[in-house]
């Protein structure tokens, strides 16, 4: 019987120091992890400053082609009435 008391402690402690073990390495993947994580809310928020100019630029780049759209159009229409009042 003594044996298996020895065993059983043997046992007990390998199974304390694995557990102690795989604490450690869960809190080590937790510290990696939060680390991860800030790292992608800085760059998240590098792209989101990124996507706000870019979205200021495309807001102009529209403006500018309906403007000169419109522009276009008007001299086209412009072009024509003047047409039209010289043939009659």
């Amino acid at each position: 019987m003594d044996y298996l008391r020895k065993d059983m402690s043997d046992i007990r402690h390998s199974t304390e120091a694995l557990c102690a073990e795989m604490r450690a390495l869960t809190a080590e993947l937790c510290a990696e992890m939060n680390g991860l994580k800030a790292e992608l809310r800085a760059r998240m928020a590098a792209l989101e400053r990124r996507f706000d100019r870019m979205d200021v630029r495309v807001n102009w780049l529209i403006g500018i082609v309906v403007t000169s759209s419109i522009a276009t159009v008007g001299a086209v229409a412009g072009a024509f009435w003047g047409l039209l009042q010289s043939l009659r």
